[in-house]
């Protein structure tokens, strides 16, 4: 069946409604991409500028996250910031969200809460 979910929020940096991807900032140095055989066979091409203005990917045409459609699009990709400028007010955090910095791990948050899985991260 289809998913009942339309945005998934990635991080504090980035959100999905696909086709559509968001990402913010310098991705805390994630933000490359690996060779075809990757890490089989070639080296990391650590190329990637960042985001800093934020990128906007289709990911049906574009899965590798090469072009950023920020200039073609502006309106899918300041709705897709609000969302998550929203979403960031009320109900996501991540260790580097400040003053959410008591944090724990997958395996023990799952086994204080009967195998589910919730926010990682509470006010310290």
């Amino acid at each position: 069946g289809k998913s009942p979910r339309n945005v998934t929020v990635l991080s504090s940096d980035a959100i999905v409604a696909f086709p559509y991807k968001v990402v913010l900032s310098n991705q805390r140095g994630q933000g490359w991409w690996t060779g075809p055989v990757h890490p089989n066979g070639t080296k990391v091409k650590d190329n990637n500028p960042g985001c800093p203005k934020g990128c906007l990917f289709d990911l049906d045409q574009d899965p590798g996250e090469h072009i950023d459609l920020s200039e073609q699009l502006p309106l899918v990709k300041q709705g897709l910031l609000q969302e998550l400028k929203a979403i960031m007010a009320t109900a996501y955090q991540t260790s580097s969200t400040p003053g959410y910095n008591k944090c724990t791990t997958v395996s023990a948050y799952a086994a204080a809460h009967r195998n589910f899985v919730g926010p990682l991260c509470t006010k310290g």
